[in-house]
C-alpha cells in the first residue's frame, strides 16, 4: 500500500509565501545596519571592522516535502564549505557561506518485501546570512537567517530490493525538474573567541521554495521542496582586525 494521502495545497502555499516574503526585508535590515548606521546609532553600536575567513564542516539530517503527503525515512547527509564573516556593528554581522551539501530522502519499507527507495541529492550551495549575536565576554551567542541557492549537481533515485505496488514504481520514476535550488537558512549559533581565532558551533534549519518534480496541478505531486538541517563546527581567522 502506498503511503500518503491528499492534503490541502492551501497550508503549503501560505508558508512558502510568508517565508519568501520574509527573507528580503530581513537581509536588507541586516545590510542596513551593517553598513548604513546613522551618526548617532554608530555611537551606540560601531565596533571596528572585523573580517574572518574559515572552514565549515557538519552533520545534516533531510526529506522532501510532498504534497500529497508521503511519509519518510530521515536521509542522513553532510555539509562542508568554506565561510566569511564581517562584523562592523555590535550586535549585527554579514556571514557568507559557500559549500557543498548532500541532501534527500528515504522511503519506508514498502509493507510487503525489502525493498528499499531513496533520493541523493549533491548539492552546490551558496548562503548569505543576517548574523545576529549578542556577546558575553570572549562568547557570542548568535542566530543567523537569510537566503541560500544552489545547483544540483548530482540527482540520484536508487530502487533496490522488492515488494512496491505500481503506484510507487511510478513516483519512483520521476525526474528532476531543475538542477536550480533555492530557500531559507536559520537558526542559532554559538562563537567562541581565542585571540585572533574564532570556533563557531551553529545548528540551521533549512527550508526549500523550489521543487525537485514537476509540480502542476496534474502531476503526481503538487510539492516536492527539500526541508532539512544540520549542525556544523566552523573555525575562523580574523585578517582584519582594526
Amino acid at each position: 500500500m502506498q503511503r500518503h494521502f491528499c492534503i490541502s495545497n492551501e497550508p503549503l502555499r501560505g508558508i512558502s509565501r510568508a517565508l519568501r516574503r520574509s527573507v528580503t526585508p530581513v537581509v536588507l535590515l541586516c545590510l542596513g545596519f551593517l553598513y548604513a548606521s546613522p551618526a548617532r546609532a554608530q555611537k551606540l553600536f560601531f565596533v571596528p571592522d572585523n573580517m574572518w575567513v574559515g572552514a565549515t564542516a557538519g552533520a545534516s539530517g533531510s526529506m522532501l516535502l510532498f504534497n500529497p503527503y508521503l511519509a519518510q525515512d530521515i536521509y542522513w547527509g553532510y555539509y562542508a564549505g568554506a565561510e566569511f564573516l564581517h562584523t562592523n556593528q555590535k550586535y549585527t554581522g554579514l556571514r557568507v557561506q559557500l559549500g557543498y551539501a548532500k541532501r534527500g530522502t528515504r522511503d519506508l519499507p514498502p509493507d510487503e518485501g525489502d525493498g528499499t527507495f531513496s533520493i541523493n541529492l549533491d548539492i552546490v550551495e551558496a548562503a548569505l546570512l543576517c548574523h545576529l549575536y549578542y556577546p558575553v565576554g570572549s562568547v557570542d551567542l548568535g542566530f543567523d537567517l537569510g537566503p541560500a541557492v544552489g545547483v544540483i549537481a548530482g540527482f540520484r533515485a536508487t530502487e533496490q530490493g522488492s515488494g512496491f505496488v505500481a503506484s510507487q514504481q511510478e513516483r519512483h520514476a520521476l525526474t528532476l525538474n531543475s538542477r536550480f535550488s533555492w530557500g531559507l537558512k536559520a537558526g542559532p549559533s554559538v562563537g567562541v573567541h581565542i585571540q585572533n581565532h574564532l570556533i563557531m558551533l551553529s545548528a540551521q534549519g533549512y527550508y526549500g521554495f523550489n521543487n525537485i518534480y514537476r509540480a502542476r496541478q496534474t502531476d503526481l505531486f503538487t510539492r516536492s521542496g527539500e526541508v532539512g538541517a544540520s549542525v556544523t563546527l566552523s573555525y575562523f581567522f580574523s585578517f582584519l582586525n582594526r
